[in-house]
């Protein structure tokens, strides 16, 4: 479906550059911004390293220093120095899932082209490369997500009203600051599935192929890996084509199920299990239910509509102009799907519902493709309906106010290192989670009035490091410990803080 006033045969041009533009100005920020956050994805790419090198998937090598927390026939056991890594019948694995590193393997010769590479010269983990490595290709992943916003939006939205769309979704949401700043699942996740969601757009309505199809159900199977919880997104477009009738829809779940064979004969012949154990549904509880549900949504510290306000618009344009929207199977399709991520993280224990030490609503970040597609949506209909110029203007103008205050919220947890710092000073809001009710100190103010400690104000500057127990979370609260084997000082960049 063609933009509303384009002309095919010269709107390309004007496309292509306005694409171009912005995909430089995205990755620009997103390479500037200078916190990179790596917790849970700290082994992501040295796994990827030793896929490249030996095939497998074990990490014991790099660690001498770790002595096997399970014995022979056993099965997960979490290494007790660190929670990221787990013991295996004698194996040492990075716990989170591994189709991150599994996908960016890719890049590893790349990165050795140019001298770098997450194994340092004595053969151990070089955390500080990996750090920055991760910085790079994150941001990149990012930006391709934004630039796949932009074509969806071209779908139906006039140029002007694309850019913005994708502008926002880059810069007004978790893309900034939480899938741009590390190798998150979330990262790799949230580009197979935009990438997934364009192509049945524009595809499957119109009668797509039998290669398009396997195309999608590859994307989709793949975001199932690096996330289990795409399965939510995967189970929603296949039967979404059911529903439709469309051409081929039953090669989406049977080529689902041909991968999900082969990633369990993969993982059987790695690890002596069907499938990880972080992909177990043993996290689950209902004790938190309503607090998380609440929390998720208007939490001061993860509340999805406190950190991207500008949500409220495209939420009320939807309703109050819902007899314009085109396309309501889809806008059913997105909504329903956000509300079922959204439950389904409330109904998480793993690291509290909040999502353990991290800033804002990270764990909706699963869901940008589907809220950039209600935007689209919701942002066509406003255009379609009927209203007086000045009731048109106030909203433009409160749409504009919103976005600006969820950049600027967003861009606050990407520059600014008081944002992490919160999840820890003046205690750990894992231990004492009554802190993400506290409106006298929300997250995303850190950067306005600092934090005191020990009689020092803390600053944000770029290029020097923080206290140890800041960042490497698997330390004890309060405990500055070094690693047990300093990595050199990384050859591109490092972000902090310091005391003054």
């Amino acid at each position: 479906m063609a933009a509303p006033g384009t002309n095919p045969r010269i709107g390309w041009r004007q496309d292509a550059l306005a694409a171009l533009l912005l995909f430089a100005l995205v990755w620009i920020v997103y390479t500037r911004a200078p916190l990179i956050i790596v917790y849970d994805s700290s082994y992501a790419l040295l796994t990827s390293e030793q896929v490249y090198r030996h095939g497998d998937l074990r990490l014991e090598g790099y660690f001498p220093h770790l002595q096997p927390a399970a014995g022979r026939g056993e099965t997960w056991r979490i290494e007790p120095s660190d929670y990221r890594l787990a013991w295996i019948d004698g194996h040492l694995y990075a716990y989170h899932p591994p189709g991150s590193s599994l996908l960016s393997v890719a890049f590893i010769p790349v990165f050795h082209a140019f001298g770098y590479s997450p194994v340092g010269a004595d053969g151990g983990h070089d955390w500080a490369m990996e750090r920055d490595l991760q910085g790079i290709l994150a941001a990149l992943l990012t930006s391709l997500f934004a630039l796949l916003v932009f074509l969806l939006a071209r779908e139906i939205l006039p140029l002007g009203w694309s850019v913005f769309i994708s502008l926002a979704m880059a810069f007004g949401t978790t893309a900034l600051s939480a899938a741009s700043r590390g190798l998150w699942s979330h990262t790799w996740g949230i580009l197979l599935l935009a990438a997934a969601v364009l192509i049945c757009w524009k595809r499957m309505d119109r009668g797509w192929t039998a290669l398009e199809a396997v195309l999608v159900a590859t994307l989709l199977s793949w975001c199932f890996l690096v996330r289990p919880t795409f399965a939510l997104s995967a189970g929603g477009i296949a039967l979404l084509a059911a529903l439709k009738r469309v051409r081929y829809w039953w090669i989406l779940p049977l080529a689902g199920l041909t991968w999900f064979a082969l990633f369990a004969v993969y993982f059987r012949t790695q690890f002596g299990d069907w499938l990880p154990a972080y992909f177990f549904a043993s996290r689950l509880q209902l004790a938190t239910f309503p607090e998380a549900l609440a929390g998720n949504l208007i939490s001061p510290a993860r509340g999805l509509l406190i950190f991207t306000p500008g949500l409220v618009c495209w939420i009320y344009f939807g309703a109050a102009y819902r007899r314009h929207l085109p396309r309501r199977g889809w806008m059913a399709l997105a909504g329903g799907l956000v509300l079922a991520h959204w439950t389904l993280i409330s109904i998480s224990s793993h690291a509290g519902w909040w999502g353990g030490h991290s800033y804002g609503p990270r764990l909706m970040t699963d869901v940008l493709p589907w809220v950039a597609l209600l935007g689209i949506l919701s942002t066509r209909a406003w255009l379609d309906a009927s209203q007086p110029s000045r009731l048109r203007r106030l909203q433009l103008a409160v749409l504009l106010l919103l976005w600006t205050a969820s950049a600027a919220i967003h861009l606050a947890g990407a520059s600014c290192r008081q944002t992490q710092l919160w999840n820890v000073h003046p205690s750990d809001v894992d231990h004492h989670p009554h802190r993400l009710w506290d409106w006298s100190d929300p997250p995303f103010l850190r950067p306005l009035v600092g934090e005191v400690e020990q009689g020092h104000r803390v600053q944000c500057v770029k290029g020097v490091e923080p206290p140890c127990c800041v960042i490497p979370r698997f330390q004890r609260p309060g405990l500055c410990r070094p690693e047990p084997r300093v990595a050199p000082p990384s050859r591109l960049r490092s972000p902090g803080l310091t005391l003054g």
